[in-house]
């Protein structure tokens, strides 16, 4: 037989099976949790009868409960578990009394720790009884009352209780203006910056997520107090370049505090250039590859990479910039004198961590820029030279090594995407014929050739780029023999550089085409299938085409580059 529960044991909200009942105003029981959802949504009615509830004190029902009780008791046999005793919550009138004596003792003289303590265990237990507990001290103004004592206590002396302080107020941290006043005063700083000082790493968590809701609110008062502390940028630094052994609510709390602080002044911002904060940051861009929606220290730290991107004077106001066009050659006027060995030996050595910085910065770069955020790639644009340090990247590609030409090359074709301007930097920088030089290299390599072929086809959506792959006599013979050879999407980069050179170009090159085989391979792109825009493309080429192919009487041969010279 079913097991039915008693109509009167259901809540009459939810259905389900009251484990706290409450009576109203009007004599209707529900579900605590349940009626309580009710008024927090907006609701000024009892929902059973639709009177207006003026008094929102729940009056326990520990008869209901009890019987209730009973009932599972006596059904335990068929799976029913017994639900336990609610604890009784708070009311405003005990969080009033609680605050009262806080405030109190924090403002005695002496200050008397032992006193404060039983207050702390006490509101550490209502909070663990009850999220509605938590709701009522936070209503009530508890918050406030224990920024208050932090700001009495702060002292080291009084580490203990201060640390509980702290934990409770993470839990339930204060909006009021007074109590962040309290929080920011340089006594209080100081004393958490102490605590994250100490071997303890709880003290270290608390104190860091403490200081991350503090200065979140956007107070700049409270960020520059912090900002004026001795030695915070190492701290921070510390943890962030340790994060594996801190763990992650420790670095993401860092780094939050970091991001306000380098917003706040050029002072703070060389402070953490100083201790190699960058660096930190490229690294966590790497290590947060994939996690753009799921991990939330993304955000500050693309926002702070974008600053130092925006960065044009000198290593000492932007790291990462010269980090990537330092050749690491230091230059002189004047006589030429010997090194000394070890010299020579320390500047190799300069030298091959440069390149890794370079390799570093590049990678993360790309990074950066793939994650679809226009912003990023618009501010990336706009620091000038960007475009001659990724040139000299592709153009001495065999010195610099493969990841750091990859990664400059997928850079690059974010960046030829983003603007008419940027497309004719690149294009006065030599870029069309490195793109044909790296196309006949990656025989082999499908995605690097197939984004090379997308920047060379980006670059020749311009007047500039056409003249300049027009002029180059391998560009006609390449984009025709990459045709059906690397991919459907390096066909569909072929076809569309292409069609841009012979609809805009000048009559030799469609003869140029037809001579290499053109005519023939646009064919065959028809006949294996195309998308609807290629296909359109591949059509109008072949109508273009056909006039000279019938009026040369030309044959369409395969691509040979034997008799061709390279005008570069």
């Amino acid at each position: 037989e079913e097991l039915v529960t008693p109509n009167h044991f259901r809540c009459p909200i939810s259905l389900d099976l009251m484990k706290d009942p409450v009576t109203l105003s009007t004599g209707i029981t529900y579900d605590r949790e349940s009626i309580e959802r009710w008024f927090e949504e907006g609701n000024l009615t009892c929902p059973l009868t639709n009177q207006i509830v003026t008094h929102l004190d729940f009056i326990p029902n520990h008869t209901l409960r009890m019987m209730i009780q009973d009932w599972c008791v006596d059904n335990r046999t068929r799976g029913v578990q017994r639900i336990p005793t609610p604890p009784v919550p708070i009311t405003p009138k005990e969080v009033q009394h609680l605050l009262l004596t806080l405030y109190s003792v924090s403002k005695a003289s002496p200050l008397d720790p032992h006193a404060c303590l039983p207050l702390l265990q006490a509101i550490q237990k209502w909070g663990a009884e009850s999220e509605r507990n938590t709701r009522c001290m936070e209503d009530n103004g508890l918050p406030r009352a224990l920024a208050s004592a932090f700001h009495a206590f702060a002292n080291p002396s009084h580490s203990t209780l201060l640390h509980h302080i702290l934990s409770l107020l993470n839990s339930m941290f204060p909006r009021e203006f007074q109590a962040l006043q309290h929080l920011g005063s340089e006594a209080s700083l100081r004393c958490m910056v102490w605590f994250l000082r100490q071997q303890d790493l709880s003290w270290k968590e608390t104190s860091i997520v403490a200081l991350r809701n503090l200065v979140s609110f956007g107070d700049h008062r409270h960020v520059e107090a912090l900002a004026e502390i001795q030695g915070m940028n190492q701290v921070l630094a510390k943890f962030l370049n340790r994060r594996m052994l801190f763990g992650q609510t420790i670095a993401k709390a860092s780094l939050a505090v970091v991001w306000h602080l380098v917003c706040s002044s050029e002072r703070m911002r060389l402070k953490f250039i100083q201790v190699g904060m960058v660096c930190s940051m490229l690294e966590i861009v790497l290590e947060s590859e994939g996690e753009k929606h799921r991990n939330l220290t993304l955000s500050p730290c693309l926002d702070l990479l974008i600053y130092y991107l925006r960065r044009r004077k000198g290593e000492e106001n932007g790291y990462l910039f010269p980090v990537i066009c330092n050749d690491g050659k230091a230059k002189k006027r004047g006589k030429k004198r010997r090194c000394h060995p070890h010299t020579k030996t320390k500047k190799r050595e300069e030298s091959h961590q440069d390149l890794s910085w370079k390799e570093t910065s590049i990678v993360a770069l790309r990074n950066l820029v793939s994650f679809g955020d226009h912003r990023h790639v618009e501010a990336l644009a706009e620091i000038q030279g960007m475009n001659q340090v990724l040139a000299k990247f592709l153009n001495r590609r065999m010195l610099f090594g493969q990841t750091i030409a990859k990664a400059s090359l997928a850079v690059v074709w974010h960046l030829v995407c983003s603007s008419e301007r940027m497309r004719l930097k690149f294009i006065q920088v030599g870029m069309v014929c490195s793109m044909l030089e790296i196309v006949l290299e990656s025989e082999g390599e499908r995605s690097t050739c197939e984004k090379a072929l997308g920047v060379f086809e980006s670059l020749c959506g311009c007047e500039e780029g056409r003249e300049e792959a027009s002029g180059n006599a391998l560009a006609v013979p390449v984009l025709v023999k990459k045709l059906l050879r690397v991919s459907s999407l390096g066909s569909d980069y072929s076809v569309s550089a292409l069609w841009k050179l012979c609809k805009f170009g000048e009559e030799r090159v469609l003869v140029e085409a037809l001579q290499v085989g053109a005519f023939q391979k646009l064919l065959l792109v028809l006949q294996v299938g195309c998308g609807a825009e290629t296909k359109d493309k591949t059509t109008h080429l072949l109508k273009l085409l056909n006039p000279y192919r019938d009026r040369l009487q030309l044959e369409c041969i395969d691509s040979d580059f034997n008799n061709l010279k390279r005008s570069i």
